[in-house]
């Protein structure tokens, strides 16, 4: 009887703790739609914070993120800020070629 009485308990709280994480999950995909807007708005597409904690953690490389920021950022509207847009990606392919593997070089863009 108590195996199926421990059962039963461990049952409901995994049931408990999948709802809780569904409502999290829910409340998360509410909030970065606006989050990924803003973004998109302001041209940048990695923010200031996952830039910190990434480089912080030691996961990615400062010339890997200067990358990634300069090649995911939205096409402009002028013609001239199009172009700058576009040398600064090749810029930034440039610098990040020059990179070895396993460290963390500073960005020079």
């Amino acid at each position: 009887m108590k195996y199926l009485k421990a059962g039963k308990c461990l049952t409901n709280e995994r049931q408990r703790q999948r709802r809780l994480l569904l409502v999290d999950v829910k409340e998360r995909f509410k909030e970065q739609p606006i989050i990924d807007s803003e973004r998109q708005l302001s041209g940048k597409m990695i923010n200031e914070d996952t830039r910190d904690a990434l480089v912080q953690t030691d996961q990615i490389g400062l010339k890997q993120l200067c990358l990634m920021d300069a090649i995911l950022t939205l096409p402009e509207t002028s013609l001239e800020k199009e172009y700058q847009r576009r040398i600064n990606a090749i810029n930034a392919v440039i610098a990040y070629c020059g990179v070895e593997e396993n460290t963390i070089p500073t960005c020079t863009t």
